[in-house]
């Protein structure tokens, strides 16, 4: 019976300029392959083997090529009268949330109200918090602020907080223990690294850093460590900013940032409502600058999976890039 290929479409190939990569979105991985195996994927969907074999001559490396699509199940062997019953799988993202997660930087005592601002965050959609706590604060300051939010949608919160040697690791884990869905408790210029994890699934996770928390430049040393490979990343990455899309930043003194420059346009969440910010010209810009849009980071076979929280600056000509260098050159 004559048989095509049809490619598995939850692993799309995603070309960079020296290796091309299967993202593999069931399994969450990705393996690398040579450029010259990417463009034979995109010209093999649908044709039978000796079609490819004629097409493309009678190399041996396509049978090796084949052969490594097969037993990794990127590909499949079908009958022709069955292919048609594989519908093509769409790409598209949207999701419900106005902001899907925010961060936000305070001071004791708070420039700002708080709790007012994660209640309109989490009216807005927002289910994911860091608070990140700029001066040193009692473990009670914590439990007061998100106590009216035991019964709230929000499903996590992580709080990066200046280390405190007057709150013991036992005040920490019963604060940690109560329902306000706290997925990360870390301290700060703490005397020495600790990691205690005390929950499943890494929720109530208990860290102690010696380094300090630079709030006003996050910058990951090694970006590769927070890779995302999965359906809803890939997705989104196709038309957003992986880092950026409806994420809000609110600085210690209240100004609030999508992404772009806070000091361009910015407003304090003391006299605009985040909705009335958030609905401002230019606000979102950056939410919408995908990968494909900005120099270099185009070439880059990990741009679907890399949430580069770099801002990206708009080129006089047009198009996008980065001011600062990545840590991975494609070229």
């Amino acid at each position: 019976m004559h048989q095509v290929i049809k490619y598995i479409d939850e692993c799309p190939p995603v070309k960079g300029f020296r290796r091309s990569a299967i993202y593999d979105l069931h399994r969450n991985t990705c393996q690398f392959i040579p450029n010259s195996m990417f463009d034979i994927l995109k010209n093999i969907e649908g044709k039978s083997i000796e079609e490819v074999s004629l097409e493309f001559g009678s190399d041996p490396i396509i049978d090796e090529y084949v052969e490594f699509l097969v037993s990794n199940e990127y590909i499949l062997l079908c009958d022709a009268e069955d292919y048609l019953n594989f519908p093509s799988l769409s790409f598209e993202f949207a999701g419900p949330s106005t902001i899907s997660s925010a961060c936000l930087a305070f001071e004791h005592p708070s420039s700002y109200d708080l709790a007012s601002c994660i209640n309109q965050l989490e009216n807005l959609g927002c289910r994911h918090f860091l608070l990140i706590a700029e001066t040193v604060m009692p473990i009670q300051y914590f439990t007061a602020l998100l106590s009216s939010f035991q019964h709230s949608s929000i499903l996590s919160i992580d709080i990066y907080a200046k280390f405190n040697p007057a709150t013991s690791l036992e005040d920490i884990h019963a604060f940690c223990g109560n329902p306000f869905r706290i997925r990360s408790f870390l301290q700060y210029s703490a005397p020495s690294d600790q990691f205690i994890p005390t929950g499943n699934d890494g929720f109530n996770a208990v860290i102690f850093v010696r380094q300090s928390i630079d709030t006003k430049k996050a910058n990951f040393q090694n970006i590769q460590d927070y890779f995302s490979i999965n359906m809803q990343s890939y997705c989104e990455a196709q038309r957003t900013n992986l880092f950026y899309n409806k994420k809000i930043l609110i600085d210690s003194k209240g100004i609030i940032s999508g992404g772009q420059n806070p000091s361009i346009n910015s407003v304090n969440v003391n006299t605009t409502s985040v909705l009335d910010a958030i609905n401002a010209p230019g606000f979102s810009e950056t939410w919408g600058v995908n990968k494909d849009l900005i120099e270099v980071c185009r070439e880059c076979e990990y741009r679907y999976m890399c949430p580069d929280d770099r801002i990206p600056v708009k080129c006089k000509g047009g198009g996008w890039k980065q001011e600062t260098e990545c840590f991975y050159n494609p070229f």
